[in-house]
C-alpha cells in the first residue's frame, strides 16, 4: 500500500496492479472449495486493497482510477472488487498472435461474464509477457516487421468494435530470455521505435484515428449557475438549468424527534419557506416505520411499500409535492441503507461503550432488509461476524447492511425508481452512509477515545459507493443527492482530536451533490467560534483548506434534526449569539441549513420541560425574520452563493470579517459576537 500511495503522491492518475487476486485463485484451485476461510479471506483483502487506494486518493481530493486482470475475479462467487477498470488475461493469446486471427467468440463470452460481475468497468487488452513463448514473444520473434505491422491494425479494429482498449506495445514487453531479435541489436525488450520492428509509425497513425473532441465530463449537476457553461450537458445553461437551485438558497429540514409532521402540515409551512427564502425541503423517511409510537426512530423503515398511515394518505402526500413544486420549491426524502432494525435487543453486548440504546423493534417485526433477509437465509442482504450471526452496528443502531450485495443494490435500484422518481421526488438524501462495521484488530475511535472491535466481521468489502454509483446511475439530471457526512468510514481515525479536525478522506463527494459535515458544526462552529479560539484569518484558512472534492459543497447549520440537547435549543432560543451564528452560516462558502425550530414553530413544551428551559427570550417570529433578512441578501447575491473567500480582518477584538468575491461583484461580511462595537488593531 506504500508503493501505491507514493505514486499518488508523485502524480499519478492511475494504478493497475498485478496478480492481485491470483492467491485467492490458487488457492481456490488447492482447496476446490470456494467457501473456504482461506479463498475467501484471501480474496477480501486484496479487495480492500482496491478500497484503500480509491480512498487515499479522494483523500488528496483526486480520484484514483485501480484496475488488475479480470481473471479469476470473474469467475469466483464473492462481491466485486470496486474496480475502475479490467485488463483481458490471455487475450490475445500467443496462439492468436502467431496465426494474426482473433477469436471472436472466447473474447465475446469474456466481455458478457465481465459485464455480469463487475458492470460497466473500462476493459484493457495488451499482448502479455513474462513467461516462454509469451505474446510479446511470439510477436516481436516469429512475426516480421511487415506482420508486426499488420497485426497491430487487426487487433485496434477487433478490440475497438468491442468497446476495448487495445494497449499498443510502444515500449516495453519482455522478449524472452534468449531472443534472437534484440531491439537496437542489444535489448530483449521490445521497442517500436527499434529498427529491427519499426512499429511506431504505425501505432502513431492507430492513435491520431481516434483522436476526437474530448467528451464533456458527465457531470449530473450544473456546478455554477453563472458561468455561461452548460457542465452538465444536458443542453441547459447556468439558471435555465433545473439543478441549479441547491446553491440558490436554504434546505430546511422537518422535525424528527417527539412528534409526527403530516404531509398536510408541511403543505402548510411552504408559504412561510418560500418566503424564507428555502429553496429545498427534506424529509426525514415518510414510510411505515420500526416502533410506529416513536416518531424518533422513523428512519427505521419496516415497509417501503406502505407509506407512513402517521403521515397521512397518497393523496395528502401528492399535493403537498404539488404545492411545493408550484412554489418553486424543491423536496427531498431519505434511504437509510447501513443498517436494519431487528426484531428484539440481540445487539447488547456487540456496541461499542459510548452506544446509549441499542434499536430494535419493540414491535418484534423487525426492519425493510432484516425482513428480506430471513426469508431467504442464503441471500447476502446482511453482514455476518466472525461467529456467523448477524453483526451489529457499532453505534447501537441496529444489524450491519452488505451495500456490495447484489440483492440490496437490486432493492434499492427498484425503490428508488417507484418511491423517488416515480413519486416526483427531487432527489435523496443518503442517510448515515458511514458503514460502521469492523474487524478483528481494529480500533474505533470516538472523539479521542479508541475501543477494540466489538463484534468483529467477517473480512470483506463492504464500501457503500457501488451502491451509491448505481443510485447516481438512474437520478435524472435535475436531482440532488444530498448525504449526512461526507467520509464513509470517520470512526477509522482521530481526527477529532487535532486541528483542524479534516476528515481522512472525502468520498461521498463522489456520489453526493452536497454533504454535511458535523466537524464544522460541532467543533469548528460550536468549540473553536463561539469560545473565540479562531480568529477570523485562522478560520478564512480553515475554510479555503476544509477537503471537499469533485467541485461539491457542504452545509452549514447550527443543528440538525437530530440535535436537540440543553445546549443546542437553548442557544436558539435564548442566546443572542445565535443572529450572527445564522449571518455567518448564510454567508460563507456553502449552503445554509435551517431546521422547523429555528424558524416554523417553538420546541415542544415536553421538550423544553425536559431539557429545563424555562423561558424563550427570542420567539420564532424573531428567528425567522432575521433568517428572511440574511438570505434575502445571500439568495441576491453571486459572491455568496459561489465566490471565493479572504480575510479582511487583521486583529483585534474576536471578530469574523470576510470578502466574498465572484467575476465582479464583491461582498464585505462583517460578523461581531461581542454585542458591542468592535476594533481592529
Amino acid at each position: 500500500m506504500s508503493w501505491a500511495k507514493k505514486q499518488i503522491d508523485c502524480g499519478a492518475d492511475a494504478i493497475w496492479i498485478d496478480m492481485l487476486f491470483s492467491q485467492a485463485g490458487r488457492l481456490l484451485r488447492i482447496t476446490k472449495d470456494p467457501n473456504h476461510p482461506a479463498v475467501r479471506e484471501s480474496f477480501e483483502a486484496a479487495s480492500e486493497m482496491v478500497d484503500k487506494i480509491h480512498e487515499y486518493g479522494l483523500s488528496k481530493g483526486r480520484y484514483i482510477y485501480v484496475g488488475t486482470w479480470d481473471q479469476p475475479i470473474i469467475s469466483m462467487p464473492y462481491s466485486p472488487p470496486d474496480l475502475d477498470f479490467v485488463t483481458l488475461a490471455n487475450i490475445p493469446s500467443s496462439r492468436e498472435v502467431y496465426l494474426m486471427e482473433l477469436d471472436e467468440g472466447k473474447c465475446d463470452e469474456r466481455i458478457e461474464k465481465i459485464r455480469e460481475k463487475l458492470g460497466d468497468v473500462y476493459i484493457l487488452a495488451f499482448m502479455d509477457f513474462g513467461f516462454p513463448n509469451s505474446p510479446v514473444e511470439i510477436f516481436s520473434q516469429n512475426l516480421t516487421p511487415e506482420k508486426q505491422r499488420e497485426f497491430l491494425r487487426i487487433a485496434d479494429e477487433f478490440f475497438s468494435k468491442k468497446g476495448i482498449i487495445f494497449i499498443y506495445p510502444v515500449h516495453g514487453g519482455f522478449m524472452g530470455w534468449n531472443p534472437k531479435i534484440l531491439s537496437f541489436g542489444k535489448f530483449n525488450v521490445y521497442d517500436s521505435l527499434a529498427p529491427e520492428f519499426d512499429t511506431y509509425e504505425t501505432i502513431k497513425e492507430l492513435a491520431q484515428k481516434k483522436k476526437v473532441k474530448p467528451e464533456p465530463v458527465e457531470v449530473k449537476v450544473e456546478i455554477i449557475c453563472t458561468d455561461r457553461i452548460d457542465n452538465d450537458a444536458d443542453g441547459l445553461v447556468d439558471k435555465e438549468d433545473g439543478d441549479c437551485w441547491i446553491r440558490e438558497g436554504a434546505t430546511f429540514c422537518e422535525e424528527l424527534i417527539l412528534e409526527t409532521t403530516r404531509f398536510n402540515d408541511l403543505a402548510d409551512m411552504i408559504p412561510i419557506l418560500k418566503d424564507v427564502g428555502v429553496e429545498l425541503i427534506e424529509l426525514v423517511p415518510i414510510w411505515e416505520h420500526c416502533n410506529s409510537f416513536a416518531p424518533g426512530l422513523r428512519w427505521q423503515v419496516r415497509n417501503y411499500e406502505r407509506l407512513d398511515p402517521a403521515r397521512g394518505t397518497e393523496e395528502d402526500l401528492f399535493n403537498f409535492l404539488n404545492k411545493a413544486h408550484a412554489a418553486g420549491l424543491k423536496v427531498i426524502t431519505m434511504f437509510q441503507i447501513a443498517t436494519t432494525t431487528p426484531p428484539s435487543p440481540i445487539c447488547r453486548g456487540r456496541v461499542a461503550p459510548w452506544a446509549r440504546t441499542i434499536d430494535y423493534d419493540r414491535e418484534g417485526i423487525g426492519g425493510y432488509l432484516y425482513q428480506y433477509q430471513i426469508a431467504d437465509e442464503e441471500k447476502d442482504i446482511l453482514v455476518r461476524n466472525l461467529d456467523g450471526e448477524y453483526a451489529c452496528e457499532f453505534n447501537g443502531f441496529g444489524l450491519v447492511v452488505n451495500p456490495q450485495s447484489d440483492n440490496v443494490i437490486r432493492i434499492f435500484k427498484e425503490l428508488y425508481e417507484r418511491e423517488i422518481n416515480r413519486r416526483g421526488f427531487d432527489g435523496l438524501r443518503l442517510d448515515h452512509p458511514a458503514i460502521s462495521y469492523c474487524f478483528s484488530g481494529d480500533t474505533i475511535w470516538h472523539g479521542c477515545e479508541q475501543y477494540p472491535c466489538p463484534d468483529p466481521a467477517v473480512p470483506g468489502n463492504y464500501s457503500p459507493l457501488r451502491l451509491y454509483r448505481t443510485l447516481t446511475d438512474i437520478k435524472k439530471p435535475d436531482q440532488i443527492f444530498t448525504s449526512e457526512d461526507p467520509c464513509t468510514r470517520p470512526w477509522i481515525s482521530d481526527w477529532a482530536c487535532n486541528y483542524p479536525h479534516y476528515r481522512p478522506f472525502t468520498d461521498m463527494d463522489e456520489v453526493a451533490d452536497i454533504s454535511e459535515d458535523y466537524v464544522f458544526t460541532l467543533i469548528i462552529l460550536r468549540r473553536y467560534i463561539l469560545n473565540n479560539k479562531l480568529s477570523s484569518d485562522e478560520f478564512v484558512k480553515w475554510l479555503n483548506n476544509e477537503p471537499i472534492s469533485y467541485a461539491r459543497t457542504r452545509y452549514r447549520m447550527w443543528r440538525n434534526w437530530n440535535f436537540f440537547d440543553f445546549p443546542t435549543i437553548n442557544f436558539i432560543l435564548n442566546d443572542p449569539r445565535y443572529f450572527p451564528t445564522v449571518t455567518l452560516l448564510c454567508t460563507i462558502p456553502g449552503v445554509p441549513k435551517v431546521t422547523q425550530w429555528e424558524i416554523i414553530e417553538e420546541p415542544p413544551e415536553e421538550l423544553l420541560d425536559r431539557l429545563g428551559i424555562k423561558k424563550i427570550k427570542f420567539p420564532v417570529k424573531d428567528r425567522r425574520a432575521h433568517w428572511k433578512k440574511v438570505l434575502n441578501i445571500r439568495n441576491k447575491n453571486d459572491a455568496l452563493k459561489y465566490g471565493s473567500i479572504s480575510n479582511v480582518w487583521k486583529s483585534g477584538d474576536s471578530i469574523f470579517a470576510y470578502l466574498r468575491s465572484y467575476e465582479d461583484e464583491k461582498v464585505i461580511v462583517v460578523i461581531n459576537f461581542l454585542n458591542k462595537t468592535a476594533v481592529s488593531t
